[in-house]
Formats: structure tokens, C-alpha cells, sequence
């Protein structure tokens, strides 16, 4: 009886001792002064951006602790490129009161539906804000991740981070469910194409943000590729079609955010005369159409660009002719 009374003792001072989780409060939880000093760093930082002064902003940095991918002159040259305005949405924020310093500790984020994700953050400070802000960037969206830490003088941006967070007005998980949706109605072209541009934008802030649905996201990626791999041999040649054309690539590309697959050929017709290369590339729509099911349902426009030799490698830029064609 001893023993067991020793062993409850022992088992009761180590979950005592046990690390305590941080405090943390989400959105409209967070102190209404807090998040109207922050909005206002919030915008301080983007009006930098937009207006190219790179000194405003270094005010702004914890140097002792800043984190980024790459130099900080080198990552603000990047926020210029794809940053348009100083106008911005939350997509959530975080005030986070650590009890320990150090590793990464790891969040839930309060949405629990298909863009629900896992918060990862570096320990910089005892006290944190996490700002998760979209920004237009030419039709579309992109993340910025602001991790402020709370020093002697205030709050000091720790990490920074940008990424893609839409693509076709779409996120990762949304784009992955439309993927699943061409995939179960046999257009193999459409759910491939649509699953890049979701792996394109599944890591909207990098090692910060991991979305619950990022497995299933990589695997049905991987089921489509092999299935489209099975379905469809590459370089195809057109052999109904007198000048005998080669389809050696598709690929996804958005035009003012809408997705349409590109297909490239080989033709014999030589670019500068666009009159025969007209005429051969109706026909090719309609062998196209023909052949790949659903290519002309699942986006406004298909895209076609005729070269007259295969590349030499990633970096051959082929001259080349393209055309349109407005699906109905």
C-alpha cells in the first residue's frame, strides 16, 4: 500500500512539474487597445513597403532576433515586387505570453474548416503577436506573416515572412477539393493542372503554416500524376492531322485569375506564317478537346503556344507563336 501511495506522490510532482502552456488569446479575444497599436505597426509597415522606404522599416526590426529566409534587403525588395497597397484583411491574429524561451511552439488555428491550419512559431519573446495579413498582389492574395516580439522598447517585428495564398481566387484546400471534383469526373488534364497550382500554394508562410490538409493535398497529387502518366504518352503526335503536330507539354497558367491549361506543340509550319499556323491549330483544338476529356469544361480558355523544335533543356527559350480559345 506504501508503494502505491509513493508511486501516485511521484506521478502528481512530475505532472507538476510538467512545462505550462503558453497563453494565448485569438482575434476579438486580444485587447482592443493591443490590436489598434498593432493595426497601426500594421500599417506603418505596409506604407514602407508601398512607398519603398526600407528605413521606416528597419526601425521596425528586432535585429538581435529577426528570422527570414533570406537578408532582410533582400526580402524587402520581394514585399515591393508583390505588395500593390497599404490595404490588407486579417486572416487571423495571435497574442501569445510564453513561460518558456526557446524551440517552436506549435497553435491550432480557431477555423475548423477547410483552411484550417497549424501555427508554428519561434520562442523569441515572452510576450508575442502573431499577424496573419492578405494583401492584394495583382488579382490575387498573398500572406504576410508578422511575428512581433515585445522588448524594453517596445515591439519589434521577429519574423517576416511573404507567400502565394491564392491562385484562381483559391487557396491550397480549396483548389485540392476542385482537383478532386475534375478527378471524379474523369478530366485528368483539369485535376492535374488544378493540383499544381495548389502545390504551388500550399505553403502560403513557409515553416510557419502547415495546413491540416497538406497530406491528403500531396497524395492526391501523386495519385493524379500517375493516373495522367497511365492515361496519356508523351510527345504525342496528331497523325489525323496532315502536318502531323507533337503535343510534348501542358502546364497550368492564370491569365487575370483564371486558370487555363497550355498546351505545347511541335509544328512543321514555320511561325512566321501565322495564316497555316491558324489553320492547323483549329484542328488541333478539336483533337485536343477529343482526346484529353473535360480539357474545354474546366476553364474559360485554352491556351496554345507552337514552336517549331523541342527545347534543349529548362533554360532553351524557343521562339514561338501563341494562340486562344475561348472555351463555350
Amino acid at each position: 500500500m506504501k508503494k502505491i501511495y509513493l508511486l501516485l506522490l511521484v506521478l502528481l510532482f512530475i505532472q507538476g512539474c510538467g512545462t505550462k502552456q503558453p497563453k494565448v488569446l485569438v482575434n476579438e479575444e486580444i485587447d482592443s487597445q493591443l490590436k489598434d497599436k498593432i493595426e497601426k505597426m500594421n500599417r506603418g509597415f505596409l506604407r514602407a513597403v508601398t512607398s519603398n522606404n526600407i528605413g521606416v522599416m528597419k526601425k521596425m526590426i528586432d535585429t538581435d532576433k529577426y528570422e527570414g529566409e533570406e537578408s532582410f534587403e533582400a526580402f524587402f525588395e520581394k514585399m515591393h515586387e508583390h505588395i500593390e497597397s497599404d490595404n490588407y484583411t486579417i486572416l487571423d491574429e495571435y497574442h501569445i505570453k510564453n513561460t518558456t524561451m526557446g524551440g517552436v511552439d506549435t497553435l491550432h488555428s480557431i477555423n475548423k474548416k477547410i483552411n484550417s491550419y497549424e501555427l508554428r512559431y519561434p520562442k523569441k519573446s515572452t510576450e508575442m503577436f502573431v499577424s496573419l495579413i492578405l494583401v492584394d498582389s495583382f488579382g490575387e492574395k498573398v500572406l504576410l506573416t508578422i511575428m512581433y516580439g515585445r522588448v524594453v522598447t517596445g515591439w519589434r517585428i521577429a519574423v517576416l515572412h511573404i507567400g502565394g495564398y491564392t491562385t484562381n481566387n483559391k487557396t491550397a484546400p480549396e483548389l485540392y477539393i476542385k482537383s478532386k471534383k475534375e478527378f471524379e469526373k474523369g478530366h485528368l488534364i483539369n485535376s492535374m493542372n488544378i493540383i499544381f497550382l495548389a502545390i504551388d500554394r500550399l505553403e502560403p508562410a513557409g515553416m510557419y503554416i502547415k495546413y491540416d490538409s497538406e497530406q491528403k493535398i500531396k497524395t492526391h497529387y501523386e495519385m493524379v500524376l500517375r493516373d495522367t502518366k497511365i492515361a496519356y504518352t508523351f510527345p504525342l503526335s496528331l497523325q489525323d492531322i496532315k502536318t502531323q503536330p507533337i503535343i510534348f507539354d501542358i502546364y497550368p497558367e492564370v491569365v487575370d485569375s483564371n486558370y487555363c491549361p497550355v498546351f505545347r506543340y511541335i509544328s512543321k509550319i514555320d511561325i512566321q506564317d501565322t495564316l497555316q499556323l491558324k489553320e492547323e491549330n483549329i484542328q488541333v483544338h478539336e483533337r485536343v478537346k477529343k482526346i484529353f476529356k473535360g480539357v474545354d469544361k474546366g476553364s474559360k480558355n485554352i491556351a496554345y503556344k507552337v514552336l517549331n523544335r523541342f527545347p534543349q533543356g529548362e533554360f532553351d527559350e524557343v521562339k514561338g507563336y501563341g494562340f486562344y480559345k475561348k472555351n463555350e
